[in-house]
């Protein structure tokens, strides 16, 4: 996987934090009309109620005309003031509407999103300024290192490169791009949808931006199993939008460093994100949501179970200094390195549900954390050796 999510996820999460400084004061001076028309409001509401009980000295029929009328072409004052309430105060979805499965979604500010797309030009200028900045950094880096010798543009297919875990890796990396852009275009004042649908545009975008340079690279090349990874991300993160039973199926990403567990790194690994064997990549299934009412009082609405895969030591099988010798490996022949691949399901946590609630910031975070799987009891299956494992906190071996 060649896109440096954790760089992405840096000025992203910078810029959100920015966009969030900004729409504090904008959301300060929005509550305070808000509760200044309450008050009116209920000043109104008041001096109605007493003009009904206790019509004052000099209350003549016209005034009270104006109070209740029955003519339907002339609306109540009490009518008059809840359209002026409705049409000046909701603009945003409702709290019901803004769900993840069974889980409410925040927003760094806890604003709901707009019904309708109004930008905002100081957010969402920040917004786009971010991305830019990240586009610029990324293409910089990559031509000093992977891309700094170029040749004619070629495609290079490397579907079994990994033994797939750079393929789960283009996936989740596409998913969780557009994931945390979708909060920033909530920010930039675009509605809930068209957040969903550029946040998707985005990311697989940036994606293929990354697989066309690879097309020019010397030694790499246009994969084309990677950009439909890419692509199944982006697309699994719309479909979600559309379709609110896949969110009860949630992509998760994990890394810990093989030596933290008895294992090897990927030989040749410069940064984490080239060391596949210490990633896993899963599916967390929200099971409680998903059972019948009568069974959901026997089931923790915070506890998930996820089914995961991962490759143990991975190594260049034409290195002849390989430390890394697998005397079960049925794809060695095939592919460019070896390693032990593993199937693993495990509890998983619900962290929206088992976390406190909180201030805004709080709440996004702890919903942003679902996005990643923690150590929990597992069972460790090996495609390989046939060996299982059980680690009560995977997966590091405690016992």
């Amino acid at each position: 996987m060649k896109i440096l999510i954790n760089i992405k996820l840096v000025i992203v999460v910078m810029a959100l934090l920015s966009i969030t400084l900004v729409n504090s004061s904008a959301n300060e001076i929005i509550e305070n009309n808000i509760a200044f028309a309450d008050t009116l409001k209920a000043e109104n509401n008041l001096a109605l109620t007493q003009a009904e009980d206790y019509p004052p000295s000099g209350f003549t029929e016209q005034k009270a005309e104006i109070v209740s009328s029955d003519d339907p072409t002339k609306p109540s004052v009490q009518t008059l003031l809840e359209t002026a309430d409705t049409a000046a105060y909701d603009i945003h979805i409702n709290q019901k509407d803004f769900f993840y499965a069974d889980n409410p979604r925040f927003t760094l500010t806890g604003e709901l999103p707009l019904k309708k797309t109004d930008i905002r030009p100081l957010p969402f200028s920040l917004f786009l300024g971010a991305e830019a900045a990240f586009v610029a950094t990324q293409h910089i880096y990559q031509v000093a290192t992977i891309w700094d010798s170029t040749t004619h543009f070629k495609f290079l297919e490397d579907g079994l490169y990994a033994q797939g875990v750079d393929k789960l890796g283009h996936l989740y990396g596409s998913y969780i791009m557009a994931t945390y852009i979708q909060d920033g275009l909530y920010l930039s004042g675009l509605s809930k949808e068209s957040a969903a649908i550029w946040a998707a545009v985005f990311g697989l975008g940036y994606s293929t931006y990354v697989e066309i340079m690879d097309g020019f690279g010397v030694g790499w090349g246009f994969s084309p199993t990677d950009w439909y990874c890419d692509a199944m991300g982006s697309c699994y993160f719309l479909a979600q939008h559309y379709v609110p039973f896949l969110q009860n199926f949630s992509p998760k990403f994990s890394y810990f460093p093989g030596e933290w567990y008895g294992e090897h790194t990927r030989k040749a690994a410069k940064i984490f994100i080239d060391d596949y064997s210490g990633q896993n990549f899963s599916l967390s299934i929200n099971v409680h949501n998903l059972l019948p009412e009568k069974a959901k009082p026997y089931w923790p609405d915070w506890l998930q179970l996820n089914v995961g895969y991962a490759v143990r030591n991975l190594s260049d099988i034409g290195d002849p200094n390989s430390i890394y010798r697998h005397e079960f490996n049925a794809w060695g022949a095939k592919q460019s390195v070896w390693g032990e691949r593993k199937i693993i399901v495990s509890l998983d946590y619900n962290l929206v549900k088992l976390l406190p609630d909180g201030s805004p910031f709080w709440n996004w975070l702890r919903q942003s954390l679902n996005n990643f799987k923690f150590p929990s009891p597992a069972v460790e299956y090996g495609l390989d050796d046939k060996k299982v494992k059980f680690l009560i906190l995977y997966p590091f071996p405690i016992f």
